[in-house]
């Protein structure tokens, strides 16, 4: 038998209902399904019921690593985890997530590529895996403590180097919006799989391990970290700005910085495994009254805003660091927390608690909160402890913002509302009356989500780039709840660098000269309208599904952009991926069959999603997303957008109707299997 490589080549499976564990081949599914995003869609549609509710034993929490996981790729120290969601609305449905840190390289280190969960433990329980070695323990002295203190009695009782999966009090009172965590800020965030992990009685998965990756080429890999490393950063010294600021870097013209310069505070940066840009910032405060850490992402700006509009002054200070702080500790997805101005369509949780308080459906009576000091450190302490612990209005808000406007709505003398006040807090989540109250959740139909298109319209000079059909035709069709952000994968050629400002004659000539090459037109990506949008949001998906499948991350790939090159142009044949799969494993894959090996996962997942029940009408957005894009000057034709649609499934091989992959593109895929399923159920067009 040859060699294999990238791999370690096992699987563990832990029921927890029955305590057994024992281990799977990895290869059963990697010739077709590469890895990461890949094998645990695979695993999901092989092994969970379609009409399995998200807490009950019968969900898994699939965690798979990739090929590269654990190797000197740039970036490839993350995981990637399916499960039944519980927080999209309004079916519970598939979704994935995937976090960055060093657990996963650990898991890979200690033996198994990845980890199945599955059943219920009877008391609270937690996974200890230690080179090969797998054993289930008591977690009940566990049970209650926040997400940085499980890490340390962890670290306690398994040595310093143990790295640790771990819920807060969120995940134990199977808060749908609560995270599994690991180090101080990395997380999988979206979905709500903290509740699902607290389902089970699991508290941590705990992993040490003294093992090696095997690699099939060791120069060839560490030249192609070189060669990638070098077009998105430089040493310290060299004339080159960085990538991203290093030291004070991030923090420059904040209240930190200057507490920082005053002496309260050490701040700094910190990286994920086998990562050259350290993007996450660290602050400790040597007062002790606000434990350190580390924080990235949208944990990190949610209440900066309404911090600095209550106390006054610069971004970013104390009170806002505290928030993501408690957040983390108690196991809080971000989104739920998440504020942002009225202008803006990225907007989440405290938006609509803010608006429902400003329409008298949210008082400080009927909330026991002090809405009234919303910004200040009362106010978000007093909010992130009742949304943890599900304490009075805590307990309904727990449930989402969808299913927390519905209760409302269905139960107003709870809340000592008319009916008609009542209405109006599902009125203010659908937007179906006021658009300039933005959007928390863009995507309708039966299988909503949350929306982020933070790289449109909003933040660039009109006409520059407005990509936001893009992101409507990916948000529309994505088959979990959190934001396209991420998904829209060009963001590295148009997301703003001081160096070379958006809009200035050199950014718009590697926009347009990266647009040609991918797109035949050199203006696909500006023109506010539908033509060339479907095709690149099939590229896109394909990109996003081919960096989750190795697994490597997002700030990082595709490298569309470099200011390190002549034309700013990085990797312009967009092989990176698959010179770092070639060197890790051996086996060589052409860009085109990479993307194929993509467009069969895309497909398995959209599978999925309609045997649970999804259908083209799902594939929409709510009222309230098309006014408000509206109300910023950039009107949607409804009509056009429904055209870009039909373009979409057409593109793809799906049924116009339904939306159902046909089987002629399954079996194009070698997803007979997926197709005889699909028609056995009566699903598969016909």
């Amino acid at each position: 038998m040859s060699k294999t490589y990238g791999w370690i080549g096992k699987i563990l499976r832990v029921d927890l209902t029955i305590g057994t564990r024992e281990t799977l081949n990895t290869a059963r599914y990697t010739d077709r399904f590469i890895g990461g995003r890949g094998l645990a869609a695979k695993t999901y549609w092989d092994e969970v019921p379609a009409d399995c509710g998200a807490f009950d034993p019968e969900n898994k929490l699939i965690f798979m690593t990739g090929p590269l996981t654990g190797t000197t790729a740039p970036s490839s120290g993350r995981a990637h985890l399916a499960f039944k969601s519980p927080k999209a609305y309004t079916n519970e449905s598939y979704a994935h997530s995937h976090a960055g840190g060093h657990w996963g390289p650990e898991l890979k280190f200690a033996g198994f590529d990845g980890v199945i969960v599955e059943g219920k433990a009877q008391e609270p329980v937690y996974l200890w895996i230690n080179d090969g070695h797998v054993e289930i323990r008591d977690a009940q002295s566990l049970w209650g403590l926040d997400t940085f203190a499980t890490q340390k009695e962890i670290e306690r009782r398994h040595g310093s180097k143990t790295r640790s999966l771990v819920i807060g009090v969120a995940g134990e009172r199977l808060s749908r919006n609560a995270v599994i965590l690991t180090d101080t800020d990395s997380a999988f965030g979206d979905g709500g799989p903290g509740g699902v992990m607290g389902s089970k009685n699991l508290k941590a998965i705990a992993v040490r391990g003294t093992g090696a990756i095997p690699v099939a080429d060791p120069s060839r890999l560490l030249d192609a970290t070189y060669r990638i490393s070098r077009l998105i950063t430089r040493r310290e010294g060299e004339e080159e700005p960085a990538y991203f600021q290093r030291g004070m870097g991030g923090w420059a013209g904040t209240k930190l910085e200057e507490e920082a310069i005053r002496g309260d505070i050490e701040i700094g940066t910190a990286a994920c495994f086998a990562c050259p840009i350290a993007c996450r910032r660290s602050v400790k405060f040597k007062d002790g009254s606000i434990p350190p850490g580390t924080v990235q992402c949208a944990a990190m700006d949610a209440y900066c805003g309404p911090e600095q509009r209550y106390y006054g002054g610069k971004y970013w200070g104390r009170v806002s660091f505290k928030a993501t702080q408690l957040m983390n500790m108690y196991g809080i997805g971000a989104r739920e927390v998440q504020w942002a101005d009225a202008s803006a369509v990225d907007r989440g949780g405290l938006n609509w608690i803010v608006d429902c308080y400003q329409n008298g459906v949210l008082t400080e009576e009927n909330t026991d909160l002090p809405l009234g000091k919303f910004g200040s450190e009362d106010f978000i302490e007093k909010y992130l402890w009742k949304l943890a612990y599900r304490e009075g209005v805590g307990d309904v808000l727990a449930e989402g913002i969808p299913r927390a406007a519905q209760y409302i709505k269905n139960h107003p003398g709870e809340f000592h509302l008319n009916p008609e006040k009542a209405a109006r807090a599902y009125e203010i989540y659908q937007k179906a009356t006021d658009p300039s109250m933005g959007c928390y959740y863009s995507r309708g139909g039966r299988f909503g989500g949350y929306s982020m298109h933070r790289w449109g319209a909003i933040e660039y000079p009109k006409g520059v780039l407005i990509h936001s059909p893009v992101c409507q035709i990916m948000h529309a069709t994505d088959v979990r709840d959190a934001g396209t952000q991420h998904e829209y994968t060009i963001q590295m050629l148009c997301q703003y660098r001081p160096e070379i400002p958006a809009g200035s004659a050199v950014w718009r000539e590697a926009l347009e000269t990266f647009s040609e090459k991918w797109f035949g037109s050199r203006y696909a990506l500006q023109a506010y309208s539908y033509e060339h949008k479907p095709e690149i949001a099939i590229f896109s998906q394909h990109l996003a599904m081919e960096k989750e499948n190795l697994i490597l991350c997002d700030w990082i790939f595709p490298i569309t952009y470099s200011i390190y090159t002549p034309d700013h142009l990085g990797d312009r044949e967009l092989s990176a991926p698959s010179d770092l799969f070639a060197a890790v494993t051996g086996i060589e894959r052409t860009r085109d069959e990479m993307w194929l090996a993509s467009e069969r996962c895309w497909n398995l997942e959209r599978a999925i999603a309609c045997r649970e029940g999804r259908r083209r009408e799902d594939d929409w957005l709510l009222p309230g997303y098309f006014d408000l894009i509206d109300q910023l000057g950039h009107t949607i034709d409804r009509q056009a957008f429904s055209g870009a649609m039909d373009r979409y499934y057409q593109l793809r091989g799906w049924d116009l109707e339904t939306g159902v992959p046909t089987r002629a593109k399954l079996e194009g895929l070698d997803l007979k299997d997926v197709a005889d399923e699909l028609e056995r159920l009566g699903v598969l067009p016909v």
